[in-house]
C-alpha cells in the first residue's frame, strides 16, 4: 500500500496541476512563507503604535500567517473555495484589528499602512492560485473597511483613501502577472500532454508492429520448410503438415498461450498421438506476461505426462478471475487461477 504523503508535500497534488508546474507549492513557496512571516513580525515592531496592545499585534500576525498558510499549503489550483473564504476572513481580521488602533494624524498620511500591504500580498497570492475575482473582492472590502473607519474617525473617507489608494494599483500589476503566468503555463501543460499522448501512441504502434513481426516470424519458421518442400515438387510429410496446421491453429485460437515452453510441449504431445486443442476465450485484462508464462509452463508440465486421448486447454474469464482449465475426455482434470478477480 502506497504511503500517504505529508500535508506539506507538493506530491499530494497532481503533477499536471498548474500550481505545481509553476512551483506555487513546494519548497520555494514555503521559503516565501517563512520570509513573509519574518517581515510582518519585524514591521509590527518597527511601526509599533503607542496605543496598540501586544495582544492586537499578535492577533494580526497570527491572522496574516494563517491566511498565507492557506495559500501556500499544497492543494489543487484553483484552490478550494473554503480556503478562499478563510484567506479573506483572516486578512480582513488583521486589517480591522490594526486599523481600529491607528492614530489620526494632523494631515493626510503620505504612505500606506504596512498591514494593508501585507493583506494585499495575500490577495495577490489568491490571484496566483487562480482566484482573481476573490482577490479583488478582498481588495474592495479592505478599502471599504478603511474608508468606513476614516469616515467615523474624521468625518470623511479621504483619510482612508490616502492610506490605501496604492494597494489596488499594485494588485492590478499582480493580477496581470498572474493571468499571463497561468495562460503561459496552461499552454505548456497542453503541449506536454499532447507530447505524452503522441509518445504513448507511437509506443503502442511500435509494440503492435513488434508483436505482428514476431507472429510473422513464427509463422515463417513453422510454415517455410513445408512450403519449400511443396514448391520443390516434393510430397510434404503428412505428420509434419498436421503438426504445422495445429501450430497455426494454436496461434489463431490460443494466442495468449502460444508461447514456450507450451508450444514445444504441444508439438511433442501431438507426435505422441494426443489430440490437443488450445483456446483463448479471455479478455486478457489484468493478466501479466509473467502470469501467462507461468501458466504456459504449468500446462506444459501437465501435458508432458499425457500420452493419449483428447485434451482441451482453455484460458477464460470467470467471476473469480482468469482461469486456465485442462479438459481430458470431456472432464476437467486440472485448473489454475491466474488473476484473482
Amino acid at each position: 500500500m502506497k504511503a500517504r504523503e505529508p500535508w506539506w508535500s507538493e506530491r499530494r497534488v497532481d503533477e499536471q496541476d498548474i500550481g505545481r508546474q509553476l512551483r506555487l507549492i513546494g519548497p520555494g513557496a514555503w521559503a516565501i512563507f517563512a520570509l513573509y512571516g519574518a517581515v510582518i513580525v519585524a514591521l509590527t515592531y518597527v511601526f509599533e503604535r503607542a496605543n496598540r496592545s501586544p495582544v492586537t499585534d499578535v492577533v494580526a500576525i497570527v491572522a496574516l500567517l494563517a491566511g498565507a498558510l492557506l495559500i501556500v499549503s499544497p492543494s489543487r489550483t484553483r484552490i478550494p473555495i473554503w480556503r478562499v473564504v478563510g484567506v479573506l476572513a483572516l486578512a480582513l481580521t488583521a486589517v480591522t484589528t490594526l486599523t481600529l488602533r491607528e492614530p489620526i494624524l494632523s494631515s493626510l498620511p503620505d504612505q500606506a499602512a504596512w498591514y494593508q500591504a501585507a493583506a494585499n500580498f495575500l490577495f495577490f497570492g489568491l490571484a496566483l492560485r487562480g482566484r482573481v475575482a476573490a482577490a479583488w473582492i478582498g481588495e474592495a472590502l479592505m478599502i471599504a473597511l478603511v474608508c468606513v473607519w476614516s469616515t467615523e474617525a474624521t468625518g470623511s473617507p479621504l483619510y482612508g483613501i490616502a492610506m490605501s489608494y496604492g494597494q489596488p494599483i499594485s494588485l492590478v500589476a499582480g493580477t496581470i502577472f498572474a493571468v499571463a503566468l497561468h495562460r503561459t503555463a496552461s499552454r505548456i501543460v497542453e503541449f506536454r500532454t499532447a507530447q505524452q499522448h503522441r509518445a504513448a501512441l507511437e509506443a503502442g504502434e511500435a509494440a503492435e508492429n513488434a508483436a505482428a513481426e514476431s507472429e510473422r516470424r513464427i509463422v515463417r519458421e513453422l510454415a517455410e520448410p513445408t512450403l519449400r518442400s511443396i514448391a520443390a515438387g516434393e510430397n510434404p510429410d503428412k505428420e509434419g503438415a498436421r503438426t504445422l496446421e495445429a501450430a497455426l491453429r494454436d496461434l489463431i485460437r490460443g494466442r495468449s498461450l502460444a508461447i514456450e515452453p507450451l508450444t514445444t510441449a504441444l508439438r511433442e504431445a501431438r507426435r505422441r498421438g494426443v489430440d490437443v486443442v488450445v483456446l483463448d476465450d479471455s479478455t486478457g485484462a489484468g493478466v501479466t506476461t509473467q502470469a501467462l508464462a507461468d501458466a504456459a509452463a504449468w500446462c506444459a508440465a501437465v501435458l508432458d505426462a499425457i500420452d493419449s486421448g483428447s485434451i482441451t486447454i482453455r484460458l477464460a474469464d470467470t467471476p473469480r478471475g482468469e482461469l486456465v482449465t485442462i479438459v481430458s475426455d470431456l472432464e476437467i482434470r486440472h485448473e489454475r487461477l491466474l488473476v484473482e478477480g
